[in-house]
């Protein structure tokens, strides 16, 4: 008959936890360095146009200030996977859904100035398509383009929503139902009645194919606003759910903030002059704060795991004193 005469707990086998910031470059693959070079990239162009400005006396520094906070903008999101990447090694197997957000809202950047620069070389060799825009073949499909594009970003949002929520971060329904109605019913209050779409007459008065490349735009402009609120909300949530990096969640959280007061006060643009309002500047620097805090958030960590997690029993060695066949 076996007898049990020692039992101690064997020594932990856990793999060490994944670093944020100061974590190797080893960790960034090819998409992150990709998304590295590129955000480089994006800040050179973008700052550019301050090289040709000539005596900085003669500055005009409202300019200078938009050129640095849309360049310092696109350069944020383009570097997004590279950050993800840094702070959650293996992030593509680790947190899928929170890459696929940031890679498809890299691309969606990255194809913004790309349709613009097209644009213009198309504006410059027929320059009767800026007056016809729709009733040319290539205008068309320019429009098609750019609507695609702001797909991608849609794309982008929800597929960060789902990565937050696999982090753990899942607020209450009710509280995300109730931000995202009332965001979005303000920007319906606000933006429906400038198009004109309830108005008796208005679809006789334009061309119907620009009354409905307009719609789809305007419903892509909602759907973009309700998933960026659900953002926000789970971007909140994980700092009183008490998730792991703290440091992460802190960050986040700023961004969250950042996201649904640029969501909800970006409705009042219509109804202010922005050359005579310092709102459309305020805008601006919340925008470049919910990047910029997005991106220290992921280089922190964010999305490494959950902190509430069921305590595992621990291992036993077992010694046995005469054990039998």
């Amino acid at each position: 008959m076996a007898t049990i005469v020692h039992r101690r707990p064997a020594p932990a086998t856990r793999p060490a936890p994944a670093r944020g910031p100061g974590a190797s470059l080893d960790a960034l693959t090819w998409v992150g360095w990709a998304s590295g070079l590129a955000a480089f990239g994006f800040l050179v162009f973008g700052l550019r146009p301050l090289t040709e400005l000539g005596d900085p006396r003669f500055w005009d520094w409202s300019q200078v200030g938009l050129t640095v906070l849309e360049s310092v903008r696109s350069a944020t999101v383009v570097l997004l996977p590279a950050a993800l990447e840094w702070g959650v090694p293996g992030a593509r197997r680790r947190t899928p859904w929170l890459m696929r957000g940031v890679v498809l809202l890299a691309v969606e950047q990255l194809a913004r100035p790309v349709l613009e620069v097209a644009r213009e070389q198309y504006f410059e060799r027929v320059p009767v398509a800026a007056v016809v825009y729709f009733d040319t073949p290539v205008g068309l499909a320019l429009v098609l383009v750019s609507l695609g594009i702001s797909v991608l970003g849609i794309a982008g949002a929800w597929a960060l929503s789902d990565g937050l929520s696999d982090a753990g971060a899942r607020p209450r329904r009710a509280i995300v139902v109730g931000v995202v109605a009332v965001g979005t019913a303000l920007a319906l209050y606000v933006y429906l009645p400038l198009y004109g779409f309830f108005t008796e007459g208005v679809v006789q008065e334009v061309d119907r194919l620009l009354w409905w490349l307009n719609l789809g735009g305007l419903l892509l402009g909602f759907v973009d606003i309700a998933l960026w609120l659900m953002v926000g909300v789970r971007l909140l949530a994980g700092l009183p759910f008490g998730l792991r990096p703290r440091r992460a969640w802190v960050l986040a959280a700023a961004a969250g903030a950042c996201v649904i007061g640029l969501r909800l006060l970006a409705s009042l643009l219509p109804l202010v002059d922005l050359a005579a309002s310092e709102l459309g500047w305020g805008l601006r620097l919340v925008t470049d704060a919910s990047w910029v805090l997005l991106l220290l958030a992921f280089a922190a960590g964010l999305g490494r795991g959950r902190e509430r997690r069921e305590e595992r029993p621990r291992r036993m060695r077992l010694f046995i004193l005469n054990p039998t066949d």
